[in-house]
């Protein structure tokens, strides 16, 4: 596959609720800095005792009331960075880490980079609806069409592959650990 068209499948097999960059390099969010808040910088909000950004994969499934409805879903959690600030009281240093309101200028600046500025990124992955699928369960299917997303997997393999696909094209760099909670 070619790299445009490997990043455009990433693409169609993810759904992010927030404005995410297409691909994630090793150090996005680190380029922090508000003129209104001279001395905060940012640091990686690590999830894993590792010291390299992590993409966490995060397996879990769904058993329904009917005979064979499982579902396995993943969400691909990454390590985002805090915004943090030193500061000295009573000749002591310490390290604040803030978290909601930050002031007008943030609050001005673009979603997408508002975004990246946040302790985790998020991304769902999914898939398309098949004809065979709709044809099998029309009734599960009813208000969908062929090609239209779902996050449901029917297989815990395929779901596993993809997810991991996904996650090496969007974020190439990154360690990926994957934990099973199916």
């Amino acid at each position: 596959m070619e790299e445009n068209s490997e990043l455009q499948w990433a693409l169609d097999h993810s759904l992010n609720t927030d404005c995410y960059p297409d691909v994630f390099d090793k150090n996005i969010g680190m380029d922090f800095h508000l003129s209104d808040h001279p001395n905060c910088y940012a640091e990686i909000a690590s999830y894993s005792y590792s010291e390299e950004r992590t993409v966490h994969i995060e397996i879990t499934s769904y058993r329904g009331m009917c005979f064979d409805a499982i579902h396995y879903y993943a969400t691909i959690k990454a390590d985002g960075v805090r915004l943090c600030e030193d500061i000295e009281e009573n000749g002591k240093k310490r390290t604040i880490i803030h978290g909601g309101y930050f002031g007008e200028e943030y609050n001005n600046l673009p979603r997408e980079k508002r975004g990246i500025w946040t302790s985790r990124y998020e991304i769902e992955v999914e898939r398309p609806v098949t004809q065979e699928e709709i044809c099998k369960d029309p009734k599960r299917w009813e208000y969908y069409d062929v090609g239209d997303k779902t996050n449901a997997f029917e297989s815990k393999s395929e779901l596993i592959e993809t997810a991991k696909k996904v996650a090496k094209i969007r974020f190439p760099e990154w360690n990926v650990e994957i934990e099973d909670n199916s």
